[in-house]
């Protein structure tokens, strides 16, 4: 599974009157470290199991018998558990508006249509787990706020009904919100309590650098949001930094022009620094600042204490977040000293004739120097906007490197539906390029728009052909061969290992074979490692294939070292 990060604790209860879409879901959950996950096929069932179960999580179908999907929201209509909030996404192949607008009118969470990708699912159960997750740490700390705060006097009263109306707006905020958007939201809740007169999310980056997120408050603030302090104004701020919350008379003359301006006009005068953690590391500043005097220190260590309790609310809504912005930055960078230091190479994989063993073809792929599992490493490019720049790098190695190839052997490249939509960067990369050149498209990518798709890869080249990859693992293989019409349809290993064993999977194969021939398409067999693999695919009339029974991907100099042996 290449969803980056891991994923979050939680049960989850899947109601699917097919059972194959259930196995593929359990699949799916259980590769992305899943192990609490429930099933069943009867929605009539599913108010017993929620009560029996009580599960953070349910994906739930809409169009089946007895009892459709829609049935069971409003049977499960409002609050749901001791917390009041179970997130419910809807997986269906009913695209229809309408029907999105009534299953989310009645209390679904998220909706996502099959076919779906499964990083995709993965991605928005971590995300609504997480959801679940900090509402239930939030209202737990409510419990124990107001416990605490019944006992206060003075200032401290407000924090009670300062925390209410931040548990007011966390209800409301959106679980696909930016984490810009959250913070936003808390600090302008946090800054209504006229308590502090400007509160403030700060971001600490892997550099020591200190990035504003969010001001509540204090609209003037919103020009330095999203830009780095300057070095000395974080320095000045990390000196002071042991820990543990501190306040601090505002000096205007310590920050630079932009942030001494700004802080000049705001009459500012005293700031409370409350740093937010993740697993012991520093990942966000909660700075809350008001115009009273310094010197009154009631009202000084009244207002620390306050600070202390929106510390641990901040932390509790922007704590994951803030830390997946650091990691995010730590893997960029990361990515960029790859990108300038060359730390990848290309390797080779021969597509044999099955039956001659004759080298048809070779499928490039990438190593890394660090080790790193080339899907995981595409991956986290994606994720922090280095995409684009990786694969077209390593597509520009592996040009080169081919050029020792036998010419007569076409190359096979994977690329991403990102990278066939910028047609015009891959079309010159592809320039050079002198023999035929197959493009992979994997099973597991999602691609919104097939016209605009079959448009990028026709203005390519007219030496380019198309290939699907890993078809038969999940849903989108059959729809990817009909809508783009590939030359090539390549079987997923799976599909491949044992198969002289196992006649589901030759009956599997020899439908596959069928519907490759009724759409003008060749199979290539992946995965192929034994003998007796290779003889029966032969029988099933698989003419190529590819595996480490011919050859493990290796540079180029290996494979001709290979060849001569």
């Amino acid at each position: 599974m290449s969803a980056e990060g891991p994923a979050v604790d939680g049960r989850i209860l899947v109601i699917d009157d097919q059972e194959a879409n259930l196995r593929l879901l359990q699949r799916i959950l259980s590769r992305a470290g899943h192990r609490d996950v429930h099933v069943t096929t009867d929605a009539r069932q599913v108010e017993g199991l929620v009560a029996s179960l009580e599960p953070d999580l349910l994906l739930l179908d809409l169009h089946m018998p007895h009892l459709d999907g829609h049935a069971v929201l409003e049977r499960l209509a409002g609050p749901r558990d001791a917390e009041g909030f179970l997130p419910v996404l809807v997986l269906t192949a009913d695209a229809d508006p309408a029907t999105r607008r009534r299953a989310l009118e009645l209390g679904a969470t998220d909706y996502l249509t099959k076919p779906f990708d499964a990083d995709e699912v993965v991605l928005r159960c971590r995300n609504l787990l997480r959801t679940r997750q900090l509402y239930r740490q939030v209202s737990k700390q409510n419990e124990v706020l107001a416990d605490e705060l019944v006992a206060r006097a003075g200032e401290l009263r407000d924090a009670r009904s300062a925390h209410d109306l931040v548990l007011g707006a966390l209800n409301q905020l959106n679980h696909a919100s930016t984490l810009e958007e959250r913070a936003g939201a808390l600090v302008e809740e946090l800054a209504r309590t006229a308590q502090f007169d400007a509160v403030s999310i700060m971001a600490i980056d892997p550099d020591g650098g200190v990035t504003p997120l969010a001001v509540g408050g204090m609209s003037a603030f919103n020009e330095i949001l999203g830009r780095p302090l300057s070095p000395d104004e974080a320095a000045s701020l990390r000196a002071r930094w042991n820990g543990a919350p501190w306040t601090a008379e505002i000096d205007p003359g310590a920050y630079g022009e932009r942030v001494g301006r700004l802080l000049r006009e705001s009459g500012l005068r005293l700031s409370c620094y409350v740093p937010i953690t993740e697993q012991g590391r520093p990942v966000g500043l909660l700075v809350a600042s008001s115009r009273c005097d310094a010197e009154a220190e009631v009202s000084r260590d009244g207002r620390l204490a306050l600070a202390r309790e929106f510390g641990a609310i901040a932390r509790a809504v922007l704590g994951s977040g803030l830390a997946e912005r650091h990691e995010r930055a730590v893997a960029r960078q990361h990515l960029q000293s790859v990108l300038a230091d060359g730390g990848y190479w290309p390797v080779f994989q021969p597509v044999v004739d099955l039956r001659r063993r004759d080298i048809i073809g070779y499928e490039a792929l990438t190593r890394f120097a660090d080790g790193v599992r080339p899907d995981l490493r595409f991956a986290d490019a994606r994720r922090v906007g280095l995409g684009l720049q990786l694969e077209e790098a390593t597509l520009i190695a592996a040009l080169a490197a081919a050029d020792e190839l036998p010419h007569s052997a076409w190359l096979s490249i994977n690329a991403s539906p990102d990278l066939l939509l910028d047609a015009g960067r891959l079309a010159r990369v592809l320039a050079g390029a002198r023999r035929m050149v197959v493009i992979e498209i994997t099973e597991h990518v999602a691609i919104d728009d097939y016209d605009a798709l079959r448009r990028a890869l026709r203005s390519i080249g007219s030496n380019v052909r198309v290939a699907i990859d890993d078809a038969g693992a999940g849903f989108a293989s059959f729809r990817h061969v009909l809508e783009l019409e590939p030359d090539f349809v390549k079987l997923d290993a799976d599909l491949v290992r044992g198969v002289e064993n196992d006649t589901s999977r030759q009956a599997l194969v020899v439908g596959m074979r069928y519907f490759a021939q009724q759409t003008g398409s060749t199979l290539i067999a992946e995965g192929v490692e034994t003998e007796a693999e290779r003889a029966m695919l032969g029988e099933l009339g698989i003419r190529f294939g590819q595996g480490y029974l011919f050859a493990r991907p290796m540079p180029v100099s290996e494979l001709a070292s290979a060849a001569a042996t």
